[in-house]
């Protein structure tokens, strides 16, 4: 399927698949809104730099995003742990008993 992207005053045509056409248009504008908000603050930094650095910027939160996740899945991992051990002492306990 064939998808138009706006970037700032450029215009982009893709090809994707028709499942990815709305997260392929959603990462569009917020690209364009994060390179808006970026010229505003930089009028006099050229386009090609102006797209590296928020490429850049875009990057960096993806991966301090995937940090935070990998500490949370951490996190659960451990509890979950936690909580099948004192459930398989509760069952062995109880077994005892019987």
């Amino acid at each position: 399927m064939k998808v138009t992207l706006q970037i700032l005053e450029n215009t982009y045509p893709l090809m994707c698949e028709p499942h990815e056409r709305d997260l392929l248009l959603e990462a569009a504008e917020q690209l364009n809104l994060s390179l808006a908000d970026m010229r505003r603050d930089n009028p006099k930094v050229p386009l090609e730099r102006l797209v590296i650095l928020g490429a850049l910027q875009m990057t960096f939160d993806l991966l301090l995003e995937r940090q935070t996740i990998a500490r949370e899945v951490s996190m659960v991992n451990q509890v979950s742990e936690k909580l099948i051990s004192a459930l398989s002492q509760a069952i062995a306990e109880e077994n005892l008993g019987d």
